[in-house]
This record gives structure tokens, sequence and C-alpha cells, in this order.
């Protein structure tokens, strides 16, 4: 638990550092300019030469592909039943593995830039759904993304949790989207205090090795309300951007957090 402490103080300088970062203008010109090139395909086609026949031993193939695949998914549908009937078991006194976020905050940047975002995320045991609306603003300009991200919880431990996902990420400006993928976690030390680390990649649906954005986010929350299903938390932290290799927004961020939970919160602090 120490190491992890201390992991977290270095990974905030480390967000820090890029101070002198560009502007939300130049960032929109920069996204202007790669406009168009996150769709379609390469252009070529391998055409079909088939024999033209069909063949019987390929159909039978197909056939027991088809039935092993439909057992397969069968039986991963059913573990992931009784997953979710565990999980929601352990709800009954951890309440974040069922339950709804909302997520309102601001950040500054030393640019003379500020962001506002909103968050939305339902929580349903091994897969939370994330919805994030992200505006940079500086004087001249304005600039929005939207994500939509499902997130597997991979380990689901009463202090710690691991997750990896996937989706999609829209700059609204452009009209353009990408694939979206990322990992985090997320430390209770305490009863009161939650840490979020996440951090998201894109990608094209072309070949270009250009990422249009990378994004990690450091928050810590602290529970200053918490009653029946609901409970409040105010959050700080720092969040890094980086756009098309060249445009990082570094923001130091404070928020407000509310969680309504499928059970009522315990009114005294959790055991070890």
């Amino acid at each position: 638990m120490k190491r992890t402490f201390l992991f977290f103080p270095i990974l905030l300088i480390y967000l820090a550092q890029p101070i002198f970062s560009q502007s939300v203008k130049g960032l929109d010109q920069a996204a202007k300019g790669n406009s168009g090139r996150s769709t379609g395909n390469s252009g070529s086609s391998s055409g079909y030469s088939g024999s033209g026949g069909g063949d019987v031993g390929s159909s039978l193939n197909g056939v027991l592909f088809f039935f092993q695949t439909f057992v397969y998914m069968a039986q991963g549908f059913a573990l992931l039943g009784k997953e979710e009937i565990r999980l929601a078991k352990r709800n009954r006194t951890e309440n974040n593995l069922f339950s709804a976020e909302a997520n309102i905050q601001g950040g500054y940047g030393f640019t003379d830039f500020t962001k506002l975002q909103a968050q939305g995320r339902l929580h349903l045991g091994w897969l939370s759904l994330d919805l994030r609306q992200t505006i940079l603003n500086d004087r001249t300009t304005e600039f929005k993304t939207l994500d939509f991200m499902a997130w597997f919880n991979l380990a689901n431990h009463r202090n710690f949790k691991l997750r990896a996902g996937m989706g999609n990420m829209s700059l609204q400006n452009t009209g353009d989207s990408y694939f979206l993928y990322g990992a985090g976690v997320e430390v209770l030390p305490t009863d009161k205090i939650r840490i979020e680390l996440f951090g998201t990649l894109t990608q094209r649906f072309t070949s270009s090795e250009m990422r249009p954005r990378q994004d990690i986010n450091l928050r810590v929350h602290y529970d200053f309300w918490k009653k029946g299903y609901a409970k409040a938390s105010f959050f700080g932290g720092v969040s890094s951007q980086k756009y098309f290799q060249d445009h990082t927004l570094t923001t130091v961020d404070a928020g407000v957090n509310f969680m309504l939970s499928f059970h009522r919160f315990n009114t005294t602090p959790v055991q070890e």
C-alpha cells in the first residue's frame, strides 16, 4: 500500500510537466486538417475466385463450427450469469459494483484555456458503460469530444479494481469517429477515499499510424455525504490529453461525483 501511495504523486508530477502546451485553436486547426481520414477502406478489393461448386465436407465443417461456437457462447453466458449473481450479493456491502454515477468537473490549463466535462457511468457487475462529454475552451475556440466506453471489470476486489475497455471517440468539431480502447485501476485505501487512474488511446479505422488522441486521468475522491441509496464526493486531480501527436493539453481538475447504488449504503465503515 505504501508503494501505491508513492506511485500517485510521481504520476501527478509527470502529468503536470507539459504546462506550456498548445492552444485549443491550434488543436481545432489540426483536427480539421486531419478530418476525413478516419473512415473508409484502402480502396483495394481482392475479389472472389471460388470454385463455384460447393463442397459437402466444407459445409459440414461450417455447421460443426457454428454449433461449437453456439455451445461456447452459451457456456460463457452461463459463467457471466453466475459472476453477476456473486457480485450482486457483494454489492449489498460494497455498493459500487451495481450503481449509477454522474461526474461534473472543470479544469484549468496553464496556457489560458479551460475544460468542462460531464460524465455518466452505469456499473452492472462485470460490465460498466461510460459516456463522457469534454469541452475545451480558449478565447477564440471551442473544441468538443464525445466518448462512449464499455469497460470490462476484470478484477473486483474490495480495495482494488482493474478494468479494460473499448468504445468510440467522436471529434464533434469535424464529425470524425475513432476506435477507442484503454485500461484503468481503482484503489480504495479507506472507506471515504477512492483513487482512480485510467487512460485511453484512439486508433484510426484505416492503417494510419497517427493516434488522434492519447488520454490519461488521475482523480482522488473524498466522500462528504452518504444517505440511503445515494452518496456524493468531491474530487480533484490532473489530466492530460495529447492530440495528433503534437497538441498536449494538461489541466488541473476539480469536480463533484454523485452515486446512486442499487443497495442501501452502510452507515458504518466496512471492517477489514
